[in-house]
């Protein structure tokens, strides 16, 4: 995507296109930033609104590469954004400058839409002094972030349209189909094949407790996650290792997120326990959390860095070599940015390998159900000729 800014040169107001990774030729004084999209980016819907999160961040990131404070920055963005909730985090962040105040509690109260890593990184920024680099390394891991989320809805996309074709289906046979060979069928009596019969039995059954089946569901719904709150680290430690194909593809995503995470802020010159318990911040699952927090005890302890890792049992034999690697040669932070890349290769991996197992399976069950429809409605045709007869 370009960008088309405005700024002032010799008393007069110009404009000029720019390219997104092209910071360091853009003009001194910026006025305004606006996004120029073509006719793909207004077909291309968002599938989640935390993208208008992370352009807000990127394009930060960009403004105060030019060299521009960040009060500044904040002015400019305030000027060619106009999507409310966006304006309301950035005049907080405008309040919290121009009232020297905290900028990461005043953020807190926006929580729920920015989540938990641009607090983090706006405190960071502020107490290492270079909120510039805690901003760019912010931009990127979002990006990353969203970039891994999307791969994994697209993943998702065509089980789900089969899923909702599925219950499309059901709803024009029980309603359109049945009925208009109902009145044949009664003329078998007990004769009906097996396919048929059960064919009726859900159908009569559906029609007849179809309130009791939605607030059954409704209320299975309830009483799980009510389960769930009160026993989180059990219900997380299903998730993370005994779900077929959604463990391993879920654990490398949110392991991935973790080593994307630590890596930048180890290269920012940040110590690795403090890298480390601020990434932790990005991990909801509490199983894998735990784990996390028994490497942090286990460092604070005395034990090295590869041990307090490969104790979890969490990482693979290649990652707790690479960090053994890493710290007898003193590169712990480039060691993490190969093992960030070694992740990613995977999790590109498993999301195609997902993709290409999950959609024949959804096929599959697709084609059972179908085929029991077909046997159902055709078996009892065939034996018209005697009811005739």
């Amino acid at each position: 995507m370009k960008l088309r800014i405005f700024y002032q040169e010799n008393n007069q107001i110009k404009n000029k296109i720019y390219k997104r990774d092209e910071p360091e030729t853009f003009p001194k004084n910026i006025i305004k930033i606006k996004q120029i999209k073509n006719l793909k980016d207004y077909f291309n819907i968002s599938l989640s609104s935390y993208d208008e999160v992370v352009d807000l961040f990127k394009e930060l990131s960009i403004i105060l590469n030019t060299n521009l404070s960040l009060d500044q920055s904040i002015d400019i963005l305030l000027q060619g954004n106009k999507d409310k909730k966006i304006q309301e985090v950035l005049i907080t962040i405008q309040d919290a400058l121009e009232n020297a105040q905290p900028i990461h509690k005043a953020l807190k109260k926006h929580k729920d839409y920015i989540k938990d890593l641009p607090i983090l990184f706006f405190q960071l920024g502020i107490e290492n002094g270079d909120i510039k680099n805690s901003i760019n390394i912010l931009s990127k891991i979002l990006i990353e972030n969203q970039k891994s989320k999307k791969q994994f809805v697209s993943a998702l996309t065509y089980p789900i349209i089969l899923i909702v074709t599925l219950f499309i289906s059901v709803g024009i046979i029980f309603n359109f189909v049945i009925p208009q060979f109902e009145h044949i069928f009664s003329h078998f009596g007990s004769n009906l094949p097996f396919a048929t019969k059960a064919l009726l039995f859900v159908k009569n059954f559906v029609e007849k407790y179809y309130l009791m089946i939605f607030f059954f569901f409704g209320f299975a719904i309830v009483v799980l996650k009510y389960i769930y709150i009160r026993n989180k680290i059990i219900f997380d430690k299903f998730i993370a290792l005994h779900i077929p194909l959604v463990s391993k593809l879920y654990c490398n995503f949110i392991l991935y997120r973790f080593f994307l995470s630590l890596g930048m802020l180890v290269k920012s010159n940040y110590q690795f326990q403090t890298a480390l318990k601020n990434t932790m911040i990005i991990i909801d699952n509490k199983y894998i959390l735990y784990h996390l927090n028994q490497i942090v005890n286990a460092i604070k302890n005395g034990s090295a860095i590869s041990e307090a890792f490969k104790k979890t049992k969490l990482f693979d034999n290649l990652t707790i070599r690479l960090l053994h690697t890493a710290q007898e040669t003193n590169t712990l932070p480039d060691i993490l940015i190969n093992i960030t890349d070694i992740y990613s290769l995977r999790l590109d991996e498993k999301i195609k390998y997902f993709s290409s197992t999950i959609g024949p399976l959804f096929i599959l069950i697709l084609s059972a159900f179908t085929l029991w429809i077909v046997l159902a409605v055709m078996l009892p045709s065939l034996n018209i000729g005697n009811i005739l007869n």
